[in-house]
């Protein structure tokens, strides 16, 4: 494997994946907010939303024989999300199906070397996270919101567990010390907090050794 390179993974169960050319022309850089992520609440939320994962399914398996949401292309779920009475069960249940393709979506962007696309489909993710599965907190949309407003930014998105943590941008190289001020002061403006910043390079990450 190529350390200039990312890998997609099938994480139903583990299985390698297929190895992406990363994307050269634009900085990745991380945005660390460290204002949420208590434990305790995390775990709690994070538990009644996959219950209501798992509660969607059952309901969608009246109809369609399938294991799991993601196997649903949108298509298929737009036709049979009547089934699905509850309001919050039916976005949940949408951010699962939407979530599978946008990340074979993005797979192919990225072999295509379409960082335009790649970034489109990173913040519909994010609003998402946002508004469909309701993971995300003020801090993190604050991070979002000031990212994507700048012109040289191409996206922005939450990362990690949910619920507070890392946001990830993509942003011109020649322009990552403007993105880092603008963001920085906005953010301490409306949050009295301060942001950390990190630049990132594709590296090899964790992966199967033996």
């Amino acid at each position: 494997m190529r350390p200039t390179a990312v890998v997609a993974h099938c994480c139903r169960r583990y299985r390698g994946g297929e190895t992406v050319d990363k994307v050269v022309d634009r900085g990745i850089l991380l945005t660390v907010e460290v204002a949420k992520h208590i434990l305790h609440c995390l775990l709690k939320v994070r538990k009644l939303i996959y219950l209501v994962d798992e509660e969607a399914l059952k309901l969608r398996q009246q109809k369609l024989p399938i294991n799991n949401l993601c196997e649903l292309t949108p298509e298929e779920f737009e036709e049979n999300k009547y089934l699905i009475q509850d309001e919050i069960l039916l976005k949940r249940a949408k951010h699962a199906v939407y979530e599978e393709y946008r990340t074979k979506e993005a797979v192919k962007a990225l072999k295509e070397n379409n960082i335009e696309r790649f970034a489109t489909l990173i913040n519909e993710s994010g609003d998402s996270l946002r508004y469909d599965y309701d993971a995300t907190c003020f801090e993190i949309d604050t991070l979002v919101d000031e990212a994507r407003s700048l012109p040289y930014v191409l996206g922005s998105r939450e990362t990690g567990g949910g619920w507070g943590g890392n946001t990830i941008s993509i942003v011109r190289e020649d322009c990552v010390d403007q993105f880092i001020e603008h963001v920085s002061k906005a953010y301490k403006a409306k949050t009295s907090l301060c942001a950390d910043f990190s630049v990132l390079e594709v590296g090899f990450g964790g992966r199967r050794i033996l």
